[in-house]
């Protein structure tokens, strides 16, 4: 009765307390002389799918087999705290947030032992159950746990030194469905052989009776059970489907259903044309629906902006955003673009123009921006007076500017002492004022929607004062030169007193 219920007792346990497994990869490094550097990464869920908060092993049993399946060797590492980490939840495309539940953590197991040489080669095992119920693409994934393993190739393979291809990043922990996904899954070989990618099924090992055996079982291994439309070529719902490049090791799909999937990815190693050894790496990715994470917002113009000039400075305040392109709206010509995240432009002439902001370009999800921009001069009028005719006997005044404002809005006012005291004409005349010392005007200019503002500033000239330098010349005859002497004038009228003939 006893010996039934610690049955029931361990089987229960191994159902509830061990899924968690995520994944996981094994590699070795030849230190020479037989002596090898085994180094065995686990992948475990630290989100809320692991129910039951399971941990890492103490200890991880590390199977050393020969090409028969027979156990020769037996490494039980045990566990440096130090070497457990949680990974970043970081997407390769920027275009999504995945949800704060997704937790991954990885254990690194690692340790020197001395082989010696085989003619025929090892194969390290190291196996452990359970995986998550919720993963979707394995029949009963709950009762299927995971063998990492790879190989050490013989003498009758290579005499040379031989270390296994070591991942190159860490696997990805979170995908978006709907937005396409790329992953550089290459691998580094420390020998420089040749090396070839392919999708492969994830391996059974352990139970939920006995979830971390030791010794794990020695090969050949069984594939997993794959759930009815999924395969180890198509292991993720995906349109286009999941696939790895065999030369480059690039993953690349666009995953189209939420789920948690099981995936495997194994790399060969080459020498002179011939296999010397195959590694696994499997890992649980986890499909979320990410809600697109990049805005672009361009700013608005500002009203310290107007009326400045062909020169602007823009600024934006997108989110999520790493790179831009603006278009300023210049039609004609496509040299009116920038990628600076706050650029300045200078327009071509005055007038109204449509900015475009693209956050992300490129991307599927690219969110752009739009704002109108009015680029004018500013307004600043010089009053000056045109002409002064004094053809009547009252001087009459006439006014304007400096400057031309063609279709501009114009408000003179030219006081109460004036004949006239407001006018809308871009040059008014006929202004009379009672004295010189009376004149006074005043400018409101509104062109483009900008308004400026003048004051006349006149001093009134100094009245004219005819005169006639002494003469100097005598006793020369009838022709004489006369020098006028006169101030304040420039148009003259001479009388030379000769007497008029009757």
């Amino acid at each position: 009765m006893r010996h039934i219920l610690l049955v029931f007792l361990l089987s229960l346990c191994g159902q509830m307390c061990a899924t968690h497994i995520v994944g996981g990869e094994i590699s070795y490094e030849d230190l020479g002389d037989g002596v090898y550097r085994v180094r065995l990464v686990v992948y475990r869920d630290c989100g809320p799918t692991n129910q039951n908060g399971t941990g890492f092993d103490n200890a991880a049993s590390v199977g050393i087999f020969n090409s028969t399946g027979q156990l020769v060797d037996l490494m039980n590492i045990p566990l440096s705290f130090q070497n457990v980490d949680e990974l970043p939840v970081v997407l390769e495309n920027p275009c999504g947030t995945p949800p704060p539940s997704v937790c991954v953590e990885q254990a690194v197991y690692e340790q020197v032992v001395n082989l010696g040489e085989s003619v025929t080669g090892f194969t390290l095992s190291y196996q452990r159950c359970c995986r998550n119920p919720s993963i979707v693409n394995l029949t009963s994934p709950d009762d299927a746990g995971a063998t990492f393993t790879t190989e050490i190739p013989g003498t009758l393979q290579t005499t040379a030194p031989n270390s296994s291809p070591v991942w190159n990043s860490l696997p990805p922990v979170a995908l978006c469905a709907g937005f396409d996904f790329f992953f550089d899954h290459s691998a580094t070989d420390l020998d420089g052989d040749s090396l070839a990618y392919a999708l492969c099924s994830p391996l059974f090992g352990g139970t939920p009776n006995e979830p971390a055996p030791n010794p794990p079982n020695g090969p050949p291994y069984t594939p997993v059970n794959w759930a009815p439309g999924y395969s180890a070529t198509n292991p993720i719902d995906g349109a286009p489907s999941f696939s790895i490049d065999p030369v480059t090791g690039y993953l690349t799909g666009m995953p189209t259903a939420a789920g948690q999937y099981a995936i495997g990815i194994c790399v060969e190693e080459w020498r002179d044309g011939s296999l010397l050894s195959t590694s696994n790496r499997d890992f649980q990715m986890n499909v979320t629906i990410c809600d697109p994470n990049i805005t672009s917002l361009v700013a608005n113009q500002t009203g310290s902006q107007l009326c400045i000039g062909e020169t602007l400075e823009f600024q934006q305040f997108s989110i999520n955003a790493t790179f831009f392109l603006w278009d300023f709206g210049v039609e004609g010509v496509d040299s009116d673009t920038s990628n600076l995240a706050n650029p300045t432009f200078t327009f071509p002439e005055p007038g109204i123009y449509e900015v475009v902001l693209i956050a992300n370009p490129g991307w599927p999800c690219a969110d752009s921006s739009a704002s109108i921009y009015e680029v004018f001069a500013p307004v600043n009028p010089v009053l000056e007076v045109l002409d002064v005719d004094c053809s009547s006997g009252t001087p009459l005044f006439t006014f304007g500017t400096e400057d031309a404002y063609p279709e501009a809005n114009f408000n003179w006012e030219f006081g109460a002492l004036s004949s006239v005291d407001l006018s809308d004409l871009e040059s008014p005349s006929g202004i009379a004022f009672p004295t010189v010392n009376d004149v006074d005007a005043a400018l409101t200019i509104v062109s483009n929607g900008c308004v400026g503002n003048g004051v006349l500033e006149w001093v009134p000239p100094p009245p004219p004062m005819a005169a006639i330098a002494p003469q100097e010349d005598f006793c020369s005859g009838f022709s004489l030169s006369f020098v006028n002497a006169s101030e304040a004038s420039d148009a003259y009228m001479w009388d030379f007193g000769v007497p008029r003939q009757f």
